[in-house]
């Protein structure tokens, strides 16, 4: 866990239609507070808040992150046909704020498995070299 912050990859699949405002709506949904958030030089992404602790995922859909995607991940050993990385043009950066007591692990389980599942995002921890079981539905 980097400086006490979870941190994964969200790969999204290009025939997924995920959206940053269907993000925040679907955890609305759920009653859980989710805001819009963006950078100043225009990334954008949203905060989901559980009382003071939060997770944001910042939405990465630049022409060079297809390529990337490739590159960093087609020989990780997918739970999943590697092809499927073709189908991936766009990706979230998801992280936590700290959590050096481990007070928010179910939080941030909670929030992992609702975006995959509602999404059929493919998830990939980069800190401990790991993809999580992709959801059923893909």
């Amino acid at each position: 866990m980097p400086d006490g912050c979870y941190t994964v990859q969200a790969l999204i699949l290009d025939d997924v239609p995920f959206s940053v405002t269907e993000a925040i709506e679907h955890f609305r949904s759920l009653g859980t507070r989710s805001e819009p958030e963006q950078t100043p030089n225009g990334l954008v992404g949203f905060r989901v808040f559980y009382g003071e602790w939060s997770i944001v995922a910042w939405l990465d859909d630049a022409p060079h992150v297809p390529g990337e995607i490739r590159e960093l991940y087609v020989d990780t050993s997918p739970p999943f046909p590697p092809e499927i990385l073709n189908r991936c043009s766009r990706r979230l950066s998801i992280w936590s704020d700290e959590d050096y007591e481990f007070e928010h692990t179910n939080e941030w389980i909670i929030m992992i498995e609702e975006l995959q599942e509602a999404f059929g995002l493919l998830i990939r921890d980069d800190v401990v070299g790991e993809w999580w079981d992709p959801p059923a539905s893909r």
